[in-house]
């Protein structure tokens, strides 16, 4: 285990630790933080245990801050530690010191030089004195071909190209995956909330002025507001504002495309 590794490792262990300890000091169970923040007893002993990869980190910090929020702690500065631990630390590279170098040609000896030259006066003269040859043959030959037969050229189809086409014959479809909801809910008002989605009641309570929540679902969530300005919606990172007017009563539904109003009649009865 690189170091690196080993400081993400401790850090996140660290923030478990301090979530356990609070949770102890304020004596709740995990089952009472569960009825509380509506997350599952599993995630929380994998939080408390420094272990946050049960999600993608946008959920894990989601639900750290909801947990934050409840056992009294800055869900703001938890998060931030959580995305700083695990963000690895890039490596500084120690910088070389080049030093130039001088290369000394090697000196030649004046004999050899005197030699060469020599050389090369002789091989010039050398065409003065050649004798010249009588009646050459300048006549061009060309060879004779036979005119033969066209012969045919079988042409194989690329390797890339048969590789795809054995890819598309028996590559199998990937699996559709089904899209999350993560709806994060913070009161700027006092306001009633009532939260219907997999068909059961998760959560009915007064939300005041700085409590937050957060709710994940892979079906549509429903929502009922006393107070539609009381509420700013957040849906997978993505800001939904307010949904009505101030004491305005509001029904509303969330699925993966957005938030869409509804009729009381169509707020599930649960």
């Amino acid at each position: 285990m690189n170091t690196d590794r080993q400081r993400i490792v401790d850090e996140c262990k660290a923030i478990g630790k301090e979530l356990a300890q609070r949770r102890e000091a304020k004596r709740l169970s995990l089952e009472q933080v569960s009825a509380k923040t509506k997350i599952s007893v599993r995630f929380l002993k994998s939080m408390e245990a420094g272990d946050f990869s049960f999600l993608p980190m946008t959920y894990s910090q989601a639900f750290l801050k909801t947990v934050s929020l409840l056992l009294g702690l800055d869900p703001g500065v938890m998060a931030e530690r959580l995305l700083s631990a695990q963000t690895p630390t890039q490596p500084t590279k120690p910088s070389k010191s080049v030093k130039a170098t001088k290369r000394r040609l090697p000196s030649m000896n004046k004999p050899i030089v005197w030699g060469v030259a020599g050389l090369a006066i002789v091989v010039l003269l050398l065409p003065l004195f050649k004798p010249k040859t009588r009646n050459a043959d300048h006549s061009l030959h060309f060879p004779t071909t036979s005119p033969s037969a066209p012969t045919a050229v079988t042409v194989e189809p690329p390797v890339a190209a048969k590789a795809e086409q054995k890819i598309s014959m028996h590559s199998k479809p990937a699996p559709i995956k089904r899209s999350v909801i993560l709806l994060e809910a913070t009161a700027v008002e006092t306001t009633w909330v009532r939260v219907v989605y997999r068909d059961s009641l998760v959560d009915d309570a007064i939300f005041y002025p700085g409590d937050f929540r957060v709710w994940s679902s892979e079906t549509p969530l429903y929502l009922k507001i006393g107070n539609a300005a009381g509420l700013r919606l957040k849906m997978n990172e993505q800001e939904l504002g307010v949904p009505g007017r101030a004491g305005r009563i509001t029904n509303i539904r969330i699925d993966a495309t957005g938030m869409a109003a509804i009729s009381p009649q169509d707020f599930p009865n649960r």
